[in-house]
């Protein structure tokens, strides 16, 4: 019904060809023209905690009605603790979330468009691309707390022992442009 011959379902690539939405990659090239930048050694780590988390938060709340029941006849006490731990059941994944959602899983650089490919996790876990160019990467002259760039003011981090390609690496960051010694706060009293 929805393939036009039944051998598209036996190879994994036409399946994914025919379901992939051609607008979302219709921009993008294919990925054998990108070098890779910088790849996370954390990626694995990362996804199975905050996927812990999100499982653990759900059984959590699939558990609180149970015991919201017993706690009218019992001490106050046991309300308080049912209360804070229900509290740390929703507030750990939008926490993990905001520590992670900088770290960059991957990075790839097309030379021929000169366009970087960056990737991160969203609060489920999914992976989610981020497209800029070298003209979009700022570097702040006092790094926050895991940041190594602002991409249109989006902080990310990547840690730079890790990087594969330095000349594109360096290309992003702008280490190819004359060095300006002055501070953010100088140059606008100049101007």
């Amino acid at each position: 019904r929805y393939f036009k011959n039944c051998n598209q379902l036996n190879n994994y690539e036409s399946f994914r060809a025919v379901n992939t939405s051609s607008a979302c990659n219709s921009q993008q090239p294919p990925p054998e023209n990108r070098t890779l930048v910088y790849e996370a050694p954390l990626k694995r780590r990362l996804k199975i905690t905050k996927l812990l988390s999100l499982s653990s938060s759900m059984v959590g709340f699939a558990v609180l009605p149970v015991f919201l029941k017993d706690m009218w006849h019992t001490s106050p006490v046991f309300a308080c603790a049912t209360g804070i731990v229900s509290t740390g059941f929703l507030c750990t994944p939008f926490l993990l979330h905001w520590i992670t959602k900088k770290y960059i899983l991957e990075l790839t650089y097309d030379p021929v468009t000169k366009i970087f490919y960056a990737t991160t996790f969203n609060l489920a876990s999914q992976k989610k691309q981020i497209t800029f160019t070298a003209s979009d990467v700022t570097i702040p002259d006092l790094p926050g707390m895991f940041t190594s760039f602002k991409v249109k003011n989006t902080p990310y981090f990547v840690d730079s022992n890790m990087v594969k390609d330095p000349d594109a690496y360096c290309l992003m960051m702008g280490y190819d442009k004359p060095f300006d010694f002055k501070l953010e706060s100088e140059r606008e009293k100049t101007v």
